[in-house]
Parts: C-alpha cells; structure tokens; sequence
C-alpha cells in the first residue's frame, strides 16, 4: 500500500499472487536514473517447505502528477527469500537466504553481479559507503567489503561467537551494534591488531553487551530530532531501535565524563528506590549468554586421519586429552587445566578399527577402555599410563554397572554377546614391563616373602655369566 505522508490516507493498493508474503521493501534510487523506486522483496511460503525456496524482486513507480498510481516497472525471480534490501553504490544488495547479492539496474531491469555465500539465512544486511554488516541467524555478524574495481564481495571481518541474530547497524565503519533473540544488544569491533588467517581476515571483537528485555527488530542510523546546539551533554553516531513490544529508543555515543556521571546518578537511583522484585538493576541488565565452550587446550593432531573418539579425563590427579584416530591409533597428552598448555603428544596402537573411549570406575579408581579389535583398558601406576590388553578378541560397547549387588562390574559387548566381570576378572594378564638389561630364562615366585626370583645371563667380554636373583623384586602391587 501507499500512504499519503501526511493524511496517512491510502493511495494505492498492490495485491500480491496466493502464498506470496511481502518481506522487505526499499526506497531507493539507482546509478544513473534519477527516479525514485519502491523495491519490494516477496517469498512463496508454503506449509510442506520449512524455508521459503522461491521469491521475487519487484520493482514500482509511484506516478509524480497522480500519486494515487503506482506502477510495476520490473520484476525478477530469485531462488529464496530476501530477506532484508539495501542500496550499494546505486545498486540494489539483498540477503537472500544463504547469500549476499548485488544486482546492476541496467535499462530498467536487474542483473545479477556478484554473490558471497557464507551464511546460513541471513537475515538482515547494513550498508555503509563500501561496507556491509550481514547479520546470520545462527553466526553472529561479519563485514564484507564491496571492491567495485573487481566486481565481487570481500569477507574482511566476523564474529566468531554464536548469536542467533535479530538485526544490526553500523556504528561506525569498523564498529557494529546487534541485536539478537536472547533480549540483548552487543556491539563489536574489528580487531586490526590480530588478522585470524593468512588471507587476512580479522577478527569481529565484543566489546560492549547490554540486556534490553525486548526484542529489537529494526535499527537505523537516525533520530527524531537533530540534538540542541545549546545542549551540555553532545553525542553522536545516533541509532534508533525499534522492538518487538512497541518500543522505540536510540543509542548514542557520548564522551567518558558523561558516561562515569550518568552511570554514578543511574546506581544512585537503583540504590535508594528498590523495584517491586527487588531486582538489583546491574544483575537485570546483565548481558544474558548462551552455553559456550571456551577451549582450554588447543593443538594441532600430528595425523591427518580423522578421530572417531575423544576424552579428557583426570587419572591420579594428572589430567589426560586421549584421541583415537580411525586407524586404530591412539594420541595422548598430558595437560594444565588452569594454563590450558599441553605436553609433548604420545602415540599407542590400540587395533586396526576405528576405537572408542569410554570412562568405566573399578575399586573407586577411574580407568579408560578402549573398546576396538584388541581391546585395552588403560589406567595409572605412579602417575604413568599402563596398558592393559583384555582377554576379549572385539569389543563394541562397554560401560559400568552402579548396583549396589554388582559393584564395580563392567558389562562388554561384541555386538553378539555380552560379557559381566570386574576389571581383574576381564584383563585376565597383567602387563608390567621391569627392564633387567639382561637375558632372564627363568624366574620363581615366594609367597610368604612376596618377593620374586629370576635367573638371568649376561654377556660380558665374550663370556657367559649366569646368576640368580632373589628378593630383588617386590610383588606387583
């Protein structure tokens, strides 16, 4: 519909085709026509499609003597939904779907000129002279910069956390607010002083977030009065916001002083009048996040074969990151929970199938099992890891039983059948290298003493020489 500025009485009304939704619309003007158009972004939604798959871009006139005319001047089908219309340079960029889009208004008619496609649904787009902020559903904000030289989209910035985005605008050319669906505002920043990867692209970095309580939708760089000129507090870069309850406000940019004085006067306020669910007021605007998992230690795998399995555990007080790779290799470090370093990776074979790793408790002790064609269990001895083979020849499946009747019973499974048995009970051998740095050919175990006696050979100047040691080995324990 067109409304008169001023009456608000509708001109004209434009009905759209069944099923067809109008979703964005833009008043704009293009390069080198001096007309004024409305562009609207429509989608086909239908009830068996969860996104809109097929839209269009339609172009009208509003007639200059009889404004109760409007006219189609163009349109032009896109694949997806735009969801969000813009004007770059006297031409026309759309968020539709997964891509950003530049189209060329060429003889009073669309072509395409460009694409980037890297979003999931972007849902909203901001311009500012060569910039453009792209809002993602689910991955936050990036800025692309538009290189006219060489017609194309240039990704030089994103935030690397999840949002699930509302909208965005620019605050400046390197700084953005947004807005997303947990009721918060946060702004970014391009971080010049780290570029993420080799082609240089850097880094979006938060630097402010606030809780609003609503949803805003809509921003734009604007306000509803230019500020007083005999005004004592001067701001600027002034955006207006609009949410989904009803309610407008703007954010500004205001100097230090300003800022320390109106924080002083708003704890004031908070401090001597309570609200009615004695809320305190730092903790309601509190910035309200997601789960996120910050990473603690980082490395690179010293393999190229891709991991099947993965667990950080914590084994005599020492903390382990094991990764079982699809060959059947098995990776360990030991690392600093509290510094996130790691030590120097350890491999171990642990079959020729791809293994699993499963946490599993015996005697109050925790042990890992590695369930693949020659199954392990894997615990401590001094702080140093032992392996363990298990008299079992495959094992898909493991875990621990919490019964009272079967305590530290473990129960295993080929796929076929399974097996009860404590961890003593499974391994059957106990592995326990002890180097001698001579020939043993025989050894005899005492009981009553605990002790163990081996007979040995050396090889000393092309002579022999056999001994026998006894109680030179205490029981393993």
């Amino acid at each position: 519909m067109v409304l008169d500025q001023n009456t608000f009485q509708v001109l004209h009304s434009h009905e759209f085709a069944p099923f067809e939704c109008a979703v964005s619309v833009l008043s704009g003007e293009f390069a080198n026509d001096p007309q004024t158009y409305y562009i609207v972004g429509t989608g086909m939604v239908y009830r068996d499609e969860q996104e809109t798959k097929v839209g269009r871009l339609i172009v009208f006139e509003v007639d200059d003597v009889d404004k109760t005319k409007l006219k189609r001047v163009h349109e032009t089908n896109v694949r997806g939904c735009p969801h969000a219309l813009r004007i770059l340079n006297g031409k026309l960029a759309a968020a539709i779907n997964s891509s950003i889009r530049l189209f060329e208004w060429t003889d009073r008619e669309f072509r395409l000129e460009c694409s980037n496609y890297n979003n999931i649904v972007a849902v909203d787009l901001k311009v500012m002279n060569e910039e453009v902020a792209v809002a993602d559903v689910m991955r936050s904000v990036s800025l692309l910069s538009y290189r006219q030289m060489e017609g194309s989209f240039e990704e030089v910035a994103k935030d690397w956390n999840s949002n699930w985005m509302i909208t965005c605008e620019f605050i400046t050319a390197e700084s953005i607010l947004g807005s997303e669906a947990h009721l918060n505002l946060f702004t970014v920043e391009v971080d010049k002083s780290r570029p993420i990867t080799d082609d240089g692209r850097y880094v979006l970095e938060p630097t402010g977030y606030f809780y609003l309580g609503e949803i805003a939708k809509v921003m734009v760089r604007s306000s509803l009065v230019p500020p007083p000129e005999d005004s004592t507090i001067q701001y600027t870069h002034p955006i207006m916001f609009g949410t989904t309850q009803g309610s407008i406000g703007m954010i500004v940019q205001i100097d230090d002083k300003w800022k320390k004085f109106l924080v002083a006067v708003e704890k004031a306020i908070a401090d001597s009048n309570k609200n009615c669910m004695h809320i305190e007021h730092s903790n309601y605007r509190t910035f309200v996040f997601q789960k996120r998992a910050e990473p603690v230690c980082q490395t690179d795998l010293p393999s190229k074969i891709v991991p099947r399995s993965i667990v950080a555990t914590c084994i005599e007080e020492v903390h382990y990151l094991l990764v079982a790779l699809g060959d059947g290799t098995l990776i360990y470090y030991v690392f600093d929970v509290t510094t996130g370093r790691h030590g120097e990776a350890k491999k171990s074979s642990v079959g020729t199938r791809p293994p699993s790793l499963h946490r599993v408790r015996s005697k109050n002790r925790q042990h890992l099992f590695v369930c693949s064609d020659r199954p392990v269990i894997i615990f401590s001895v001094s702080k140093k890891l032992v392996f363990s083979n298990v008299n079992v020849k495959l094992v898909n499946t493991v875990c621990s039983l919490s019964s009272n009747a079967y305590r530290d019973c473990l129960v295993i499974s080929d796929g076929k059948s399974m097996v009860f048995g404590t961890v003593d009970d499974i391994q059957k051998i106990h592995v326990r290298s002890i180097p001698m740095g001579e020939s043993v050919s025989r050894i005899a175990y005492q009981k009553s003493t605990g002790t163990y006696g081996v007979c040995s050979a050396r090889k000393e100047d092309d002579r022999r020489t056999d001994r026998v040691s006894i109680g030179a080995f205490s029981e393993f324990p």
